[in-house]
This record gives C-alpha cells, sequence and structure tokens, in this order.
C-alpha cells in the first residue's frame, strides 16, 4: 500500500497522455502551436547542424535576415534532459520532444507529492496536490495547446521548494548545492518569465516565521542563486547580451498592466466560451471553480504555515489581475509583456493549497465544523472569482468551445455532488472522501481532456509544388518573402506563421519567430513600410511574428535582397520586375493554424526576382549617421555607391572610386566567406549585424561595422580578395568558460560533501557499536 500513492500519480498521467502512449513515435501537436511555428523547427536546425559540423550553430541565418540563435533561452541549447535529442535522427525528433513534456509531467507530479508528504500531508491527500500541480489545466493549456514546451521546466520547482527548505530547516550544505542545481535546471528549461516569476515565489514561499531562520533563508537562496547562475551562465549571458538589443525588453506599461489584468480578473475559472487565440491561455485562469473553493477553504481548515501560503497564492492572483502595474517599478518585473502569465506559477500553491484541505477533512471524519468552513472557502471563491467570470463570459463574443461545453456540464453535475457532501445528515465520510476525490478529478480534468492529441511530424510540415521548386535553391543566393492569406481570424501561408518551414527547409526569409528579435532590424521593417516612429516593445513590427506589410520606401525593401516571393495568385508581387515561376492550385496550409484557418490554401504563385540586389556587393563611400536622423539620410544616398554607418566615429578607410561585385563563397550558420573582385571601398551583406561577429580581410583583422541600419558593413582595401566572417560572441565563450568551471566545482563540492556525511555516519554507528571504556582513576 506504501507504493500506491505514487503508482496512481503515474497511472493518473499515463492516462492523460495516453494518445502518445498508443501513438509512441508521433508528436504532440495542436493546431496553433508554438512548438510547431517556433520550437521543433529549431530542434531540427541544430540537429542537423549539430550532425553535419559537430558544433552548435550559434547564428540563424534563415529567419529576418539572420539572428541570433545560441543567445535564444526558450531554444533550450544547454538544457540537460534535451541532450538526448541529439542521439536520434530528425524524424523522431517531434516524438522525442513529446515523450520530454510526459518525462516533466510525472517528474512535477512525483516532486509535488513528495513536498506535500514534507509538510505532513498524507499519502492520497498528497495525491490531490501532486494531480493538481501536474495536469493544471492552466499549464496544460499552454503546454499542449499553445505549445509552450519552454514551461516544462517548472516542473522543478516543487524540487526546488523541498531543496530550498532543507537547507534552511537543517543546515544542510548538500541542500543548497541541490537547490542550485535544481534552480539551474528551472532557469535552463523555462522562459526567462516563468523562470523569474518561480525565483521570487520561492523565495517568498519558503520565507521563515522565526527570526532565527531568516540568516539560514538568506543563505541559502543567496548560495542556491550563485550556483545556479554559475551553472547556467553559457545561457544567460548570451540571453541578457540579446535582451539588451530587443526592442521588446521595454515590456508594458502600467495602463497596459492594469487592462490585461481586469480582463483576467472577469476570466478566471474555467476555459472561455469560443476559442478565441493567443486569449484562450494568456489571460484565461483556467482554475477549477471547485479547486479553488478548497484553496480559500485552507486557512480555514488547516493551521500552521497554511495562512502564509495562502497570503502568497493570493498575491500572485492579485498582480496576475492588475497588481503588477503597482509594482512594476520594481527591478525585473517591467520588462514582461504578459503579467497574467503568473498564474501558471499560481497553479502549484492552488493545488498545494487544495491537499491542505483534503487532508484536514479527512483527518476531522468530514465534522460539521470543517463542512461549514469548506462551504465558506467555497462561497468566497464563487464570489472572488466565480461571479467575475460569469459577468466576462457575457462580454465574449459569440461561439461554443467543446471545452467549454464539457466544463459547464461538469460544473453543474459537480455542484449536485458538492451539495451532497455538505448535508449534515448523508454520506459516510468515507463516501464524503470519495465525492470530494471525483469532484477534484472532474473539476481538473474536464476542461483539458480533449487537448493530448498526436501526429506525425511528416504532416506538420507539409510539401507542395512551390516548396519542391525551391527545393534546390542555394541558401547563399536565395531570400524567399511570403505573403500571408485570410484575416486575424484565419490567417495561414505557405512557409507559415512564423515561417517554421524556412528553418526545415532551409530557406532564408525576411521574416520569421524570434521572440528575441534584434531592434535595428526592426527598425528597417518599420522604415521600409514608411512608419518613423520609434518601435517599442508592443509595435507590429516588434512582434514575434511580423504581419503582412505594405512596401512604403522601395530602394530599402531592396536591400532585404529578395529573389522569390510566395502569395496568392490575386496578389501583386513586391516592387520591382518579377516573372512566374509555380502556380499550385491548392497548397496546404503549413501549421500552426488559427481555429478557423483553412488546411488548404487558394490558389498560390512563386515568382523570381528579374535582378534582385546580391546579398554581397561592394559601394565607395560610407557615410556616418547621426543617431534619429536614419530615415532622412535613407531617402537621399544611393545604396549602391554608399553605406550608412550606424557608427558614433569615423572609421579610418578611404573611399574608393567605384563599386565592385562580391560573391558569397561559402555560406554556413555562424561563418561565411566573401570572395571579392579587389574593388576597394566597403563590402556590405544583407546580413543583421549583431555585437560578436569578426572578420578577416585576406588574413587581416578588420572591424565589422553596422551599415545601413541593420546590415554589416567591412573595409576592404585595393585588390583585396577574401573576407571571412565569423560569429564568436564574447558573451556566449565567457559563459561556457564560467559554467565549466562551475560545473567541475559543484560535482567536487557535492562528492566532498557526500564523503564528510558519509564518514560521520560511519564515526557514530562505530560509536554505538563500540562502548566507551571508562579509564579508573589512579589511587
Amino acid at each position: 500500500m506504501r507504493g500506491a500513492p505514487v503508482a496512481a500519480v503515474v497511472i493518473i498521467g499515463a492516462a492523460y497522455l495516453h494518445p502518445l502512449i498508443f501513438q509512441p513515435t508521433s508528436t504532440f501537436a495542436s493546431d496553433y502551436s508554438d512548438f510547431v511555428a517556433e520550437h521543433l523547427p529549431a530542434r531540427i536546425f541544430l540537429h542537423r547542424e549539430w550532425s553535419r559540423t559537430g558544433e552548435l550553430p550559434r547564428w540563424n541565418p534563415y529567419h529576418f535576415c539572420g539572428s541570433p540563435f545560441i543567445h535564444d533561452i526558450q531554444v533550450g541549447i544547454f538544457y540537460p534532459p534535451y541532450a538526448v535529442s541529439f542521439l536520434l535522427p530528425e524524424h523522431q525528433l517531434g516524438a522525442a520532444f513529446s515523450w520530454m513534456i510526459a518525462f516533466h509531467l510525472l517528474v512535477a507530479g512525483l516532486g509535488a507529492y513528495w513536498y506535500a508528504r514534507s509538510h505532513d500531508g498524507g499519502e492520497w491527500a498528497s495525491v490531490v496536490t501532486a494531480v493538481g500541480f501536474m495536469l493544471s489545466a492552466k499549464w496544460m493549456t499552454h503546454l499542449l495547446v499553445a505549445g509552450h514546451t519552454i514551461t516544462v521546466g517548472l516542473a522543478w520547482l516543487p524540487w526546488l521548494l523541498l531543496a530550498g527548505e532543507a537547507g534552511i530547516l537543517r543546515r544542510n550544505g548538500l541542500a543548497v548545492g541541490a537547490a542550485g542545481a535544481v534552480l539551474a535546471l528551472l532557469v535552463l528549461g523555462t522562459h526567462p518569465q516563468w523562470a523569474f516569476y518561480a525565483v521570487i515565489f520561492a523565495i517568498a514561499w519558503t520565507f521563515p516565521p522565526r527570526r532565527v531562520e531568516r540568516a539560514r533563508w538568506i543563505g541559502t537562496w543567496a548560495g542556491a542563486g550563485m550556483i545556479a547562475f554559475a551553472l547556467t551562465a553559457v545561457q544567460l549571458l548570451p540571453t541578457w547580451e540579446a535582451g539588451q538589443w530587443s526592442a521588446r525588453r521595454g515590456g508594458l506599461d502600467a495602463a497596459s498592466s492594469w487592462l490585461i489584468g481586469w480582463h483576467t480578473w472577469l476570466r478566471l475559472v474555467g476555459p472561455p466560451r469560443s476559442d478565441g487565440f493567443p486569449q484562450a491561455w494568456e489571460v484565461q485562469g483556467w482554475m477549477g471553480l471547485f479547486w479553488l473553493g478548497a484553496a480559500f477553504s485552507a486557512p480555514l481548515v488547516s493551521r500552521g504555515r497554511t495562512m502564509w501560503h495562502f497570503t502568497i497564492f493570493c498575491g500572485l492572483l492579485i498582480f496576475s489581475c492588475g497588481g503588477a502595474a503597482l509594482i512594476d517599478w520594481l527591478p525585473g518585473f517591467h520588462l514582461f509583456r504578459v503579467p497574467s502569465r503568473m498564474l501558471l506559477i499560481a497553479t502549484f500553491p492552488l493545488a498545494f493549497l487544495a491537499g491542505r484541505t483534503t487532508q484536514a477533512l479527512v483527518l476531522s471524519a468530514w465534522s460539521p465544523f470543517s463542512l461549514q468552513q469548506l462551504a465558506r472557502g467555497f462561497r468566497r471563491a464563487l464570489i472572488g472569482a466565480g461571479l467575475p467570470t460569469l459577468i466576462g463570459l457575457s462580454l465574449l463574443q459569440d461561439g461554443w468551445w467543446m471545452p467549454f461545453v464539457i466544463y459547464g456540464v461538469v460544473v453543474l453535475v459537480s455542484l449536485l455532488l458538492f451539495v451532497r457532501i455538505l448535508r449534515l445528515v448523508g454520506p459516510t465520510p468515507a463516501w464524503r472522501t470519495r465525492l470530494w476525490y471525483a469532484i477534484l478529478a472532474m473539476d481538473l480534468l474536464a476542461p483539458t481532456v480533449v487537448f493530448p492529441t498526436v501526429r506525425p511530424q511528416s504532416e506538420l510540415y507539409p510539401s507542395s509544388a512551390i516548396l519542391d521548386s525551391l527545393a534546390q535553391a542555394q541558401p547563399a543566393t536565395t531570400r524567399v518573402f511570403d505573403w500571408d492569406c485570410g484575416d486575424s481570424h484565419t490567417r495561414a501561408s505557405v512557409l507559415g506563421i512564423g515561417a517554421p518551414q524556412a528553418l526545415v527547409r532551409q530557406l532564408p526569409t525576411p521574416r520569421g519567430y524570434n521572440p528575441l528579435d534584434v531592434r535595428h532590424y526592426r527598425e528597417l521593417m518599420a522604415m521600409i513600410v514608411g512608419d518613423n516612429r520609434p518601435v517599442r516593445g508592443n509595435s507590429p513590427y516588434t512582434q514575434q511574428v511580423l504581419p503582412n506589410f505594405a512596401v512604403g520606401h522601395e530602394p530599402l525593401f531592396r536591400l532585404l535582397c529578395v529573389t522569390h516571393y510566395i502569395g496568392p495568385v490575386d496578389t501583386p508581387p513586391p516592387p520591382g520586375v518579377w516573372q512566374k515561376r509555380t502556380v499550385d492550385p491548392a497548397p496546404p496550409a503549413t501549421p500552426p493554424l488559427l481555429p478557423h484557418s483553412p488546411r488548404i490554401l487558394p490558389p498560390h504563385q512563386l515568382w523570381e526576382a528579374v535582378d534582385p540586389q546580391p546579398r554581397a556587393w561592394i559601394v565607395p563611400h560610407a557615410v556616418v549617421v547621426p543617431k534619429g536622423q536614419e530615415f532622412a539620410y535613407f531617402q537621399e544616398y544611393d545604396f549602391n555607391y554608399t553605406v550608412l554607418l550606424s557608427e558614433d566615429s569615423w572609421p579610418d578607410h578611404p573611399p574608393g572610386r567605384q563599386p565592385g561585385r562580391a560573391r558569397i563563397q561559402d555560406y554556413q550558420p555562424h561563418r561565411l566567406t566573401v570572395e571579392l573582385d579587389g574593388t576597394p571601398g566597403w563590402l556590405v551583406l544583407s546580413e543583421v549585424w549583431f555585437p560578436g561577429w569578426q572578420a578577416t580581410v585576406d588574413g587581416e583583422d578588420v572591424p565589422v561595422y553596422r551599415g545601413d541600419h541593420a546590415f554589416r558593413a567591412v573595409p576592404v582595401k585595393a585588390g583585396s580578395r577574401m573576407v571571412v566572417m565569423e560569429f564568436r560572441p564574447p558573451s556566449y565563450f565567457w559563459g561556457w568558460w564560467i559554467s565549466r568551471g562551475a560545473l567541475v566545482g559543484w560535482l567536487g563540492g557535492m562528492i566532498l560533501a557526500l564523503l564528510i556525511r558519509l564518514v560521520s555516519k560511519l564515526q557514530g554507528k562505530i560509536r554505538t557499536v563500540i562502548p566507551q571504556v571508562e579509564t579508573p582513576a589512579s589511587e
């Protein structure tokens, strides 16, 4: 019987994920999924380059005319569990990462179970905590519908609390080292926003009530933080660097936080009435009404630390429902765009408090007092969250979503069972407990029971006549610009929203999907449209996926060096001279797809530019542009003769006399070679500039300047023949050595601490086996 609760956690998780168990080589994939749009294509690109070169690709040349790849923490390059993917063939990556989701859910459930047990929770009450966190509807929505596999690292949250509390209560150096390692896993496997919130939550959750323990509390988390930072420096330093160059680092202002919070408060309970993405997961609370009732009852029926934990839970709700606007002046809190994402962290205290309530009800044998307190807690949850949700439902758009219908029916049935539980004359305590477990299970699983769906990886990126015609295109000379068809509810394209096909098929594109946008490239896109306003975090040009845009400045658009255009046959190509290549009467739409997007697109056509701008060229002159005057200078100069440098100091390089020719000879993700014709001047590449790019001209080191606002420019002398560029960001290499040394030090320290502890235990056993012999006193 001792192992039955743990087995129950495993069986419940397996039953929920049964589609993957029945089809183990398939991939978790909803229609609208970031996993399909961003994460899986990135893993395919990473796997392909590692298999081909034995190196981790540091640069992604296929999206947004190039963007940093090693800097993007969402790829999870250094997350240890993902290392298994390097051992598998490319066509099995989708299945491998689907099993990674299953593994992390199991880690989350077992961690929550043992954490509840460590707080004197009963075995089956701890199962409530485990299942409530492992399969929380809010988490499953982000994970399985939105495809946010960057949330799997939250599975380590209960293990982090276990290790942290052990260090605080027992002065255990091993526990502090374990907390640092677990925190490193959480950081490497989780989106920075959720990782930041999780750390703040863990520190507040473990705040000790006794003053004597607070120094150990500070020391434990300071030590764990330093260990985690050192272990993750290889990822954190590049990510921090990329954040400084991102237009989205401005986050939200207070008014936006209030607006999002207001909508969240009106949507705390259950699923939305219609499948309005991404509001369905970003703003909606997805919290079960009866789980909220159990959480609000916890401080009424349970003592000890329960009131403090309930206070933390309420703080999370207040923060998510607009309270973020009150503290966005604090360091870190203003950097993130969607404060309602804190609700994902709130799923753990919600599950833990529900487990505490269950424990108290069972121990009291469902006494009249405990039943009264449960009724009080449920009324508070109904007033604070249930009624606002009813008001919010009346304000939503028309339409009925299956999860909403299922959950509505389940709530009505559960209300009848709940009334039965509260009756003073009726079921025995054992039957009340069974009904309570049934209510919690239905309330938890009903809204997301239809979410686990799988598809073969081969179906996620379908081929078409247009893509087949581009199969032989060379990345060094090709750049494909596609056009989305449909409106905001039916958006779809041949390359897919976010251009996942660009990474899968190695087709460079000026669009793409990358949350770590490069600010100067996004500013260039705005100027191409003709918008000279400052680009901020929530502008159309800084979204993860660029929308369709009309070209307002043709010379600037020509700098993108687009060679092919894909769009509906009734949509004209961009400015320039184009010729028709291929017409596909019914190309399949590439996921991700909105709820109303067509699976088969209307007729599309592939156009090819007659005289595209080459990806590399030589201009004779350079002009330094004052900051803020870029758009005015772009109106004045000819890019075939002049490069506009975005630098404060004038480079010491004489001008040339005429334009020259250049040709990209070798094109690799973070390394390329350009052949020159010997003309002096400036080599300009339509490849995004970023700190860390280094260049040599005929073996001599030269600086790489930011030219034409977003691209790279290198001075070349007369007679120069070869330029070699390589992306070697110091942040990555410094982080690599720091993390490498930290890992060796951490392993050595943990082994030494274990040996000391083992020797101490052996000495204690020897003292108990061999009694002390008293020496007789001398006469």
